[in-house]
């Protein structure tokens, strides 16, 4: 895969006429639509493409490595979206949310899957004899879940995280392979490229978007860039997209200020986040509290069905089914003897569903209807 130097250049807005001279071959989990939006960070998009591609070069797979909210999995996708506008990526770019995978065996299913090799037996043995030579891009996301797999036998643990660790080795050489991790896989074979934090101008330019340009004055500019961005949101796009979210127009940036300080910061102690995580994955990750600042700012802008349904949906912090979810609730609501509470209980509806996904706190699943909690 060739980077030119112009791609800087050619990815500038006022040159959008030319983003769509290729049909690429993408993933649903690829939507171009939200990627139209996409605000800031034109050299982070450069560094990626060229580093991916010297990685591909030398047989080796670039992981964008940073902290929850940076926006690791959208740039990745903005990235492949340019490249295979481009042309790169013949036979097509693969995204694999390593999120709902628990095992090694289902890793596997998913690479094979696009080769469209499904119930190989040796799975890599026939790409050796087989490989149509034909340029991929595979995109594992939020791989840092497979490096703590936990099995019911804990002897298999270190077993299975080696086996996914062979197992993209063995991808790498067959296709260019790009990963969003918390984590590094620390392997030989991995380049890793630290994701900064945004710049104050691109966070600011990212709050003017998502609130429709409604605080354009200089002093609201320099309050939201000086009294929340920098130092209540660290300028974390996550957080910024949480709390505008759950604005409505034309509220007073004062006020917002003051509310997120009252909301979080005189509530809750630093020893208390550090009781919510608990994983191994987490203890290296650097947790920002605007991130639960957001989230509780956007949890108190809903209905109380609506906090309901998003403190049920806590309950499966893997997914759960749409369908199934709801037929919970109506059991539930069914066997409960307290007619007050009951009343109290709303059917789930798919507007409520909207309104959480709207509001990042919940994220639709792309290949079965399925959600789960956002961070």
């Amino acid at each position: 895969m060739h980077i030119s130097g112009e791609l800087l250049e050619s990815l500038k807005p006022e040159n959008r006429q030319h983003w769509h001279k290729y049909q690429p071959l993408l993933p649903k989990g690829i939507n171009t639509s939200e990627l139209q939006g996409f605000t800031g960070r034109l050299s982070d998009l450069a560094d990626i493409s060229q580093k991916l591609a010297k990685a591909a070069n030398k047989q080796r797979l670039l992981t964008i490595k940073g902290s929850g909210g940076l926006g690791k999995t959208t740039i990745a996708k903005k990235v492949a979206l340019e490249l295979a506008n481009r042309g790169h990526f013949d036979a097509g770019v693969y995204f694999i949310d390593c999120e709902h995978i628990s095992s090694s065996n289902q890793l596997e299913i998913h690479i094979g899957s696009a080769f469209n090799l499904l119930a190989a037996d040796d799975l890599f043995g026939h790409l050796a004899k087989h490989h149509d030579q034909q340029q991929r891009l595979l995109i594992f996301d939020n791989l840092e879940s497979l490096l703590y797999l936990k099995q019911a036998d804990k002897s298999q643990n270190k077993q299975e995280v080696e086996q996914v660790k062979f197992l993209l080795s063995q991808a790498l050489i067959y296709a260019n392979v790009l990963v969003t991790s918390r984590e590094s896989i620390n392997a030989e074979w991995e380049d890793v490229l630290p994701f900064r934090q945004m710049e104050s101008e691109e966070a600011l330019a990212l709050f003017n978007r998502l609130t429709k340009n409604g605080y354009r004055s200089d002093k609201d500019q320099e309050f939201a860039r000086r009294k929340i961005l920098e130092p209540l949101l660290n300028n974390n796009p996550l957080a910024i997209k949480l709390i505008c979210d759950g604005m409505p127009a034309g509220k007073s940036l004062k006020e917002l200020k003051q509310e997120l300080e009252d909301d979080f910061f005189d509530k809750v102690k630093e020893e208390d986040l550090t009781l919510m995580f608990d994983d191994e994955v987490d203890l290296n990750i650097n947790r920002q509290e605007s991130l639960y600042v957001s989230i509780l700012y956007s949890y108190r802008s809903l209905e109380e069905h609506q906090k309901r349904t998003l403190e049920s949906f806590s309950l499966f912090p893997d997914g759960i089914d749409l369908d199934t979810f709801k037929r919970i609730v109506t059991e539930s609501k069914r066997r409960d003897r307290n007619e007050e509470a009951n009343k109290l209980k709303k059917p789930i509806s798919d507007k409520d569903i909207a309104i959480l996904t709207n509001k990042s706190l919940v994220e639709a699943g792309v290949f079965q209807v399925s959600c789960r909690i956002k961070w």
